[in-house]
């Protein structure tokens, strides 16, 4: 169960990414750093949202981050080492999670706080409503395309623009790049047609 300010949390803030059809809504800020990385992550594909589930015939309010992953879907678990639901409790949220085809995926609280990790993801993140022009956009890409990996230095543009086309899930930054102006950046796999800005920070 959420505290009070986890609650006023919740309903405050949405996030949008270009891996998301739907607005996610961020239970906490724990949660938020998750998503940054999520969105970021080039191993995932796609973030999904579930909110109800029906077990056993009654409405369970699952509240669920999914992340799909080489084809198959995670429900994002996070924990910081201490029980934080009764065992009856977790027994009816395992069952809610099997009912949605999801395999729980525990993530510790002091892996999503790892450095430079999270600090570089945020640092990412609060660009993803620059605006890029379609020359420098095409021009990153097809630096990326020629030379293979570069690093943000080499690409030879403002990091804001390079920043903003990672939120945009057209590229891909080593978030443990440190310090990030020398981190790898590579062209993404997955093909993003038009730039969806998240609606928070």
């Amino acid at each position: 169960m959420r505290s009070p300010s986890q609650a006023a949390f919740h309903s405050q803030h949405l996030f949008l990414t270009a891996k998301s059809q739907t607005a996610i809504p961020v239970a906490d800020p724990i949660t938020h750093d998750a998503l940054r990385q999520a969105a970021l992550d080039p191993s995932v594909t796609a973030i999904e949202y579930v909110g109800n589930v029906f077990v056993g015939g009654e409405n369970y309010f699952l509240d669920a981050i999914v992340v799909v992953r080489d084809g198959a879907r995670y429900v994002l678990d996070i924990y910081d080492g201490k029980p934080v639901r009764s065992m009856d409790e977790e027994g009816l949220r395992l069952l809610a999670i099997d009912k949605t085809g999801c395999v729980p995926l525990p993530l510790p609280r002091g892996r999503i706080l790892r450095e430079p990790q999270c600090s570089n993801a945020r640092l990412i993140w609060e660009h993803h409503r620059h605006p890029v022009k379609m020359s420098v956009r095409a021009r990153v890409l097809e630096a990326l395309e020629n030379g293979g990996a570069l690093s943000i230095r080499k690409l030879g543009v403002r990091r804001e623009d390079v920043f903003a086309l990672a939120c945009d899930a057209a590229i891909d930054i080593d978030l443990d790049g440190d310090p990030i102006d020398v981190a790898s950046v590579r062209r993404s796999n997955r093909s993003t047609s038009a730039r969806l800005s998240p609606l928070v920070r």
